[in-house]
């Protein structure tokens, strides 16, 4: 019988509790921090990393000699050189699990198939990208120093600049986190003729709200706005927002 893709799923989410033990078991390792030094592990782990321009892809995992080598594009920002780094480690931690006899639920290891193709599995890119967030943003931690306080959007700068990771990543785990008070979260430019939202995660706006959210950010002050019914649902909500140079983050969050 065909296994579905609900199915595969299923079997996908056993392995989100082994690779955030695997993260934590990194993090553990590490002197200091945050933030942490995804490089510092391939160290300790005897894994090669060399930056080198790359065309369509952020990196790569090869072996070469019975040793791991990563490869990270040279012309991406840090943050993103470090987050392509510890979603690589992933990639090499689940072909160790597989050459130990324990191969993960993934297209790769179903087929026997090393293909070069980053993209051969979504499941397996986000479970990558799972870890790596794990690694250099534990979830523990965020929701230990966080706890009983409320998230707002300089609580994305300070996250991002402490633990040197991306405004999204960080946004992406308080969302996950503080779901119960995070309704969504976006990060709008200002370099253009009218700002311009580069991400949204979360529960969408409408097209009446996205135009007010337009004005507000336009107006470039720190803000802070009480609506009675947001999205589809009708929630109240805060909305806040706070700029840092040519972007604005806007965070929407539950009303107490």
């Amino acid at each position: 019988m065909k296994k579905t893709n609900s199915g595969r799923r299923r079997g996908f989410s056993s392995l989100y509790s082994a690779v955030r033990n695997h993260a934590q078991e990194l993090v553990a390792r590490h002197d200091g921090g945050p933030p942490y030094d995804p490089y510092l592990v391939a160290e300790q782990l005897d894994i090669e990393v060399v930056e080198e321009l790359l065309v369509g892809i952020d990196g790569y995992v090869e072996i070469k000699d019975g040793r791991y080598y990563v490869g990270i594009s040279s012309s991406t920002p840090a943050v993103r050189k470090r987050f392509t780094l510890a979603h690589e480690l992933c990639h090499v931690w689940l072909m160790n699990q597989a050459a130990n006899g324990c191969p993960a639920p993934l297209i790769r290891y179903r087929t026997g198939k090393n293909l070069p193709s980053l993209h051969q599995d979504p499941l397996e890119e986000s479970l990558c990208n799972f870890f790596a967030s794990e690694l250099l943003i534990p979830s523990e931690q965020v929701e230990s120093r966080f706890a009983g306080k409320t998230i707002a959007p300089r609580t994305i700068f300070k996250l991002a600049r402490d633990y040197r990771v991306s405004k999204q990543t960080v946004a992406i785990k308080l969302t996950r986190v503080f779901k119960h008070q995070v309704v969504a979260c976006s990060l709008w430019s200002l370099k253009s003729l009218w700002p311009l939202p580069m991400w949204w995660l979360g529960v969408k706006a409408t097209k009446h709200e996205m135009d007010l959210l337009e004005e507000l950010v336009g107006e470039g002050a720190p803000t802070m706005d009480l609506w009675s019914d947001y999205g589809k649902a009708k929630n109240p909500v805060v909305v806040e927002s706070a700029r840092r140079g040519d972007v604005t983050v806007v965070l929407i969050r539950h009303r107490a």
